[in-house]
């Protein structure tokens, strides 16, 4: 039989046997002792001097006008022309949205959002709706152009977001256009490079999603995600 670990109190006691030790220690060699203590503390000290290093490095870069307080911006457009003050971007949605080839649903919403669902049947048709709404007048309220397959309901936020997070590849879909950041998470075609046939979607069972509505109650999660 294995024997019992220790008590706390007999933990506590053993503490006792410490101050004659690192007496002993220091008779020992005072210098070589004395030498390890300063290393550690040097040891522990490196993660905040990479900090403070971090920070005069970027305190040290050139500064934008809004970043120092001037009250005028950087970009084009982004000063109001009376007094030289800066206009906030406020996001708002727009309901005069365009029109363009293969749109089968969009919307925007009031928090800066933009979300299309395109049946694509060409190379580079996502790229051109990109394009073409981030000039239009409807783009002013939004920052954010999601472009999601010919399945996805733009009504849906979770399906918007999973359609864009499962098929993007951020550096080859995601690119920023002015004030625009536009995901390109329609369908690839070979003519575009993308050689592999793009997988469909997965779409349950009627009788599975009734069965797992049935059983909501019991997985323990919110009635948001159901």
């Amino acid at each position: 039989m294995a024997d019992a670990p220790p008590s706390l109190r007999a933990r506590m006691g053993a503490l006792r046997t410490l101050p004659p030790f690192l007496a002993m220690v220091w008779r020992t060699s005072p210098g070589l002792t004395a030498g390890l203590l300063a290393l550690r503390l040097v040891r522990a000290l490196l993660p905040v001097a990479t900090l403070f290093v971090g920070k005069l490095i970027i305190d040290a870069t050139s500064k934008l006008p809004e970043e120092l307080g001037s009250g005028v911006g950087s970009r084009q457009g982004q000063n109001d022309g009376q007094g030289g003050g800066e206009v906030a971007f406020v996001p708002h949605a727009s309901t005069d949205l365009p029109t363009f080839e293969g749109v089968l649903g969009q919307r925007q919403t009031k928090d800066g959002y933009w979300y299309v669902a395109l049946d694509k049947t060409r190379a580079g048709q996502a790229q051109e709706l990109a394009r073409q709404f981030a000039v239009h007048p409807a783009a002013a309220g939004v920052r954010h152009l999601l472009i999601c397959d010919e399945s996805t309901d733009v009504h849906n936020e979770q399906d918007v977001w999973w359609t864009i997070l499962n098929n993007i590849d951020p550096e080859r879909d995601v690119h920023v256009l002015g004030h625009l950041l536009a995901w390109d998470g329609a369908r690839k075609l070979p003519e575009e490079g993308f050689v592999r046939p793009w997988p469909p979607k997965i779409n349950m069972d009627k009788s599975v999603m009734d069965k797992v509505d049935a059983r909501w109650h019991l997985y323990g999660l919110s009635e948001q995600w159901r």
